[in-house]
C-alpha cells in the first residue's frame, strides 16, 4: 500500500521518526527525512539505502515558517507532490508552571504546535487538488491525559488534539485522511534531549519499534479506512 508513496517524517534523525523511516522504506515508500541536525540525517538515509529504499535529506528548523516553505519546496522539486506526511518532532518539558523559562515555553509551542501547522499548510494545496493524502500528528497520551508536572508540554499537546480533530472536520469530503496518534512513554532520547536524567527502558516505556509497527499498519490501511484516533500505551500485567 505504501510502495512508491512519497512521505515526509519530521523529527527523522532519532527516535520513533528514524525508526518509522527505515520501517517504510522496507515497504518501498519514499521519504522525506526532516530534522535539524544533518549528519544524522544523513547516517538514517544511508541507513535506507542499505535497505533499498529511496530517501531525501532536509535538514530544517520546523519552528521556522520560512524555512519550513524552502523545505518543502525543495521535497516538491525532488519528489512532486507529498502522500502523507507525519508529524512526528516534538520537544519535553516538565516541572512547575511557574518555573518554566519564555525560552522554553516558546521552544515547545514552536516545535509541537506551530511547526506541525507550517507543515500541514505546506501539503494542503496539493493534497486537495489530487482529492488524496493522509496527515499522521504523533501527538501524546498528554493530549487528553493532563498532569500536574506536565502543563506547559500537557498544553502543547492539547493544542495539537484539537487542532488534529477540528482539521478533520474541516477536510471532511476532500479525500484527506486525518488520524491523530497518541502514545504513551516509549524508549526514545526525547527526555535525555531535554536535560532529563531519565534511565533506558523504564517498565512504563513501549518499545518504538512496535509502535513503528501500529503506525505502519494505520498508513497502510485500505484507502475507505480512516483510523481517526488512536491511544497506544505499555500493558503491564
Amino acid at each position: 500500500m505504501l510502495k512508491e508513496k512519497r512521505v515526509v517524517i519530521t523529527g527523522a534523525s532519532e527516535g520513533l521518526g528514524k525508526s518509522l523511516a527505515l520501517r517504510l522504506a522496507k515497504e518501498g515508500a519514499k521519504i522525506a527525512l526532516l530534522a535539524r541536525d544533518h549528519k544524522k540525517l544523513q547516517a538514517v538515509a544511508c541507513k535506507v539505502g542499505d535497505l533499498g529504499g529511496e530517501s531525501l535529506i532536509v535538514p530544517v528548523d520546523i519552528r521556522s515558517k520560512q524555512a519550513v516553505s524552502s523545505a518543502f519546496q525543495k521535497i516538491k522539486e525532488n519528489f512532486g507532490s507529498i502522500d502523507t506526511l507525519v508529524n512526528n518532532a516534538g520537544v519535553w518539558l516538565e516541572g512547575k508552571t511557574e518555573d518554566a523559562s519564555e525560552e522554553k515555553i516558546r521552544a515547545v509551542f514552536e516545535t509541537n504546535v506551530l511547526g506541525h501547522i507550517y507543515c500541514i499548510q505546506m501539503v494542503l494545496p496539493t493534497m486537495k487538488k489530487r482529492k488524496s493524502g493522509h496527515i499522521f500528528n504523533v501527538i501524546s497520551n498528554a493530549g487528553f491525559e493532563p498532569s500536574a508536572d506536565w502543563g506547559i508540554y500537557t498544553a502543547s499537546k492539547y493544542a495539537m488534539r484539537g487542532l488534529t480533530d477540528s482539521l478533520r472536520q474541516e477536510l471532511q469530503g476532500t479525500g484527506i485522511k486525518v488520524t491523530g496518534f497518541y502514545p504513551a512513554g516509549m524508549n526514545t532520547k526525547l527526555f535525555v534531549n531535554a536535560g532529563y536524567n531519565y534511565k533506558d527502558n523504564q517498565p512504563w516505556m513501549m518499545d518504538k519499534n512496535e509502535v513503528v509497527e501500529i503506525i505502519t499498519f494505520i498508513l497502510c490501511a485500505p484507502k475507505d479506512i480512516i483510523f481517526d484516533r488512536l491511544s497506544v500505551r505499555k500493558f503491564i500485567s
